[in-house]
């Protein structure tokens, strides 16, 4: 079985996402791009898909920020 990519950021009309309990799930259209499961607490039902989308995107830039800027020290 290939390697899943790494999920990005995504647009709408791009995602399924669903919910249950207190977890968003975001799966991808496009097959290939591995789903993420983002625990947002017990308010996620009340969330749009807009909202829960935008804090996904802010996860993966900010995931994509910090692996920028990490810097691996030798022991």
């Amino acid at each position: 079985m290939p390697r899943l990519k790494r999920p990005r950021v995504a647009r709408l009309e791009e995602v399924r996402i669903t919910r249950e309990k207190e977890q968003a799930t975001i799966k991808f259209l496009e097959p290939g791009i591995a789903t993420t499961h983002l625990t947002l607490g017990p308010g996620v039902s009340r969330m749009s898909d807009k909202e829960i989308l935008v804090l996904f995107n802010e996860t993966i830039q900010a995931q994509g920020q910090f692996a920028a800027s990490y810097h691996h020290i030798a022991i």
